[in-house]
């Protein structure tokens, strides 16, 4: 009877570690996966907010704005311009 109880007992033991672990990876797995959903959903918010602010930022700049930008970078730097360019 005595021998009974301790193998019931470490069964038991046993038992209560497998439970134990179990719960403790289904906690792992399910945190692990909650949290990538939720940075992907931020990353896609965040991916999103840059864009429209982009878009709203270059909706000030036409085609033609742009093109004298670059013009107006080239005289302003043209000696800069032509040296990097005798490089080729």
């Amino acid at each position: 009877s005595r021998i009974d109880s301790r193998a019931a007992l470490a069964a038991n033991q046993f038992i209560h570690r497998k439970i134990l672990l179990r719960l403790f990876l289904g906690w792992l797995f399910l945190s692990v996966a909650v949290g990538g959903v939720v940075l992907w959903l931020e990353v896609n918010r965040i991916q999103q907010f840059v864009h429209e602010l982009a878009l709203r930022e270059s909706a000030t700049f036409s085609g033609e704005s742009a093109h004298n930008l670059v013009i107006e970078k080239l005289i302003c730097f043209r000696g800069t311009v032509k040296s990097d360019f005798s490089l080729y």
